[in-house]
């Protein structure tokens, strides 16, 4: 049976993907939390039943490419706020 993780880490690169190419901050900024915050599992737990070196570095990518994601868009929006 497929594990959720899979599910979850799928549907955040695709909809990452879609995104970007409709250059929608709000859905870029989700899912990059959402690729960071299931990589950081990924790294902790490994992907599904399989915990070794291969895991560790798939979770430490995709928790790279969410954080960046995430931090350069939440930047963007942020330097609109006028306080």
């Amino acid at each position: 049976m497929i594990s959720y993780l899979y599910l979850i880490l799928l549907f955040g690169y695709v909809f990452l993907v879609i995104g970007v190419i409709i250059r929608e901050r709000l859905l870029i900024a989700l899912m990059g939390m959402l690729l960071l915050l299931g990589g950081l599992f990924i790294i902790q737990n490994g992907l599904g039943n399989v915990t070794n070196d291969l895991t560790e570095m798939f979770g430490t990518i995709t928790t790279i490419v969410g954080t960046i994601f995430f931090l350069k868009e939440a930047m963007i929006e942020l330097e609109k706020i006028n306080i």
